[in-house]
């Protein structure tokens, strides 16, 4: 990379806003994301950026947010992976949602 700059040159305006959505499962109350400026080439958290923590025993509407993960498609496709992957996501009660909508520059 050149400056450290990223260039695109496939890159056409959408009018729509970038969006990052990651469900992690199985984690335990991240506050903190570790971030690496090297690694991951940013400087630092993007003030978009959300990360929200559930927990199944919290409440009911989190149970059934956290569930609605594995239900139709991507439980499929985790069964797909092996029944040993299903079973861990299913059986987690912890997930932590990384979400946000950014300005493309």
């Amino acid at each position: 990379m050149e400056n450290n700059v990223w260039k695109r040159v496939y890159f056409n305006n959408s009018y729509k806003k970038p969006l990052l959505f990651y469900v992690l499962f199985g984690t335990d109350k991240m506050d903190e994301l570790n971030v690496s400026k090297n690694k991951h080439n940013i400087d630092g958290m993007p003030s978009e950026l959300e990360v929200i923590n559930y927990n199944k025993m919290d409440n009911e509407d989190h149970k059934k947010y956290i569930e609605s993960f594995y239900e139709e498609y991507l439980g499929e496709m985790l069964k797909g992976k092996g029944n040993k992957l299903y079973e861990r996501v299913i059986n987690c009660n912890n997930v932590t949602i990384v979400k946000g909508e950014f300005e493309d520059n």
